[in-house]
């Protein structure tokens, strides 16, 4: 396959991105708008699938010596809202009778072709926002991209209550926290931490966003996958480990509610241990879990742990800067006021328990400026 990316200051839609190429047939072509399978879908924004390029009279004639014998071939235009950035072409699926593509292939083709599309997007924007950073007026460009990272609401889960909060240190942080939603048996929640803050861990945050929501994308449509937490942070070790390129790792916990047995699976790749309080025992555990964190090494392992959550029951997921942050006296809010503030409103609702957690905490650090960013999560079962 190859990615034809458009360059706007000769209006080409040049290659730039081979896989599965010998290094001597990889194409160094490029067309333009409107010219060729790859030219046509551009400008109709449509994807196209070519069953058989030996048949198709046009095609052969306007890229006789171009594709090198392939046969099927399917280009997905690389769209986000109102802006086309390219095109994604896959060529001759191995593994399908008559190496055609089927419409699973377009889904899954499309489906990457979109988060391909929002990674240019969130690039783009924070790129053009760097180049800014002399200006904190122009800095708030950066602040909205990042705004749009997380969850615009606190979600409406069937069966289980979540309300999270996110505040960086800088225009651009490395926190983020995150739900995937099966609209079924099962809920996720998921919250990591880029090493550092700024422009680069919110690009390894940017690429992480987007792999989670292609992973429930293809959830939704293939529903019999089981997905577990520990397989969720196995794929996104892969992001982490390639985008951070081993300058960056990320903490990052993964837990999976199920509505119909109230068992919480989760699994740490060396993030903060969650705190859990358990009504019944009157008392605040934590849900602890091993793991090496995500980017660190592509052999990491993850392992799972889980616990029934009763009715009234409480978790909190956070990041350090909760807890690390200092007053102006440099003291830091730490766990001990975290633990206290969570326990003596367990009873409450999530949104309660968040908000008195961040009034506390940032009464705390006063007038004092962040030194990490800010991010907690609180759930419940209804």
């Amino acid at each position: 396959g190859s990615i034809f990316i458009f360059n706007q200051s000769d209006e080409r839609l040049e290659n730039t991105v081979h896989y599965g190429w010998a290094e001597d047939e990889k194409l160094t072509i490029s067309f333009e708008v409107g010219e060729g399978v790859v030219g046509e879908s551009f400008l109709s924004r449509a994807v196209m699938v070519i069953d058989d390029v030996n048949q198709e009279k046009d095609f052969v004639k306007s890229n006789k010596d171009t594709w090198r014998g392939s046969k099927s071939m399917m280009a997905i235009p690389l769209n986000y809202q109102e802006e086309a950035y390219g095109v994604l072409i896959l060529q001759d699926r191995l593994d399908a009778k008559g190496m055609c593509f089927d419409t699973d292939d377009r889904y899954i083709g499309e489906s990457l072709a979109t988060n391909v599309a929002i990674q240019i997007k969130n690039i783009e924007l924070l790129a053009e926002t760097a180049e800014k950073a002399r200006m904190d007026q122009e800095l708030k460009t950066a602040q909205a991209v990042q705004k749009a990272l997380f969850p615009e609401d606190d979600p409406k889960f069937d069966k289980l209550e979540a309300a999270g909060f996110f505040t960086s240190a800088s225009e651009t942080g490395g926190d983020w926290y995150g739900y995937l939603n099966e609209e079924g048996r099962y809920q996720y929640i998921l919250i990591g931490d880029v090493t550092g803050h700024g422009t680069p861990a919110a690009l390894v945050t940017s690429g992480v966003r987007s792999a989670c929501s292609l992973i429930e994308d293809f959830k939704k449509e293939y529903s019999d996958i089981k997905l577990s937490p520990a397989m969720i942070l196995k794929h996104l070790n892969k992001i982490v480990y390639e985008t951070g390129v081993q300058r960056y790792v990320m903490t990052f916990f993964v837990a999976r509610y199920d509505t119909e047995t109230r068992e919480l699976v989760y699994s740490n790749a060396g993030h903060n241990v969650p705190l859990y309080y358990s009504k019944g025992k009157d008392k605040v555990m934590t849900l602890a879990s091993r793991g090496s964190r995500l980017g660190y090494s592509l052999e990491s392992e993850f392992v799972e742990k889980s616990i029934t959550m009763e009715k009234d029951d409480a978790a909190l997921f956070y990041t350090d800067g909760l807890i690390e942050n200092t007053n102006h006296e440099m003291e830091e809010y730490g766990k001990r006021n975290m633990k206290k503030i969570f326990r003596q409103n367990a009873s409450k609702s999530v949104a309660d328990i968040r908000d008195l957690l961040v009034k506390d905490s940032f009464e705390f650090f006063g007038e004092e400026p962040l030194g990490d960013d800010v991010t907690l999560v609180v759930v419940k079962p209804n």
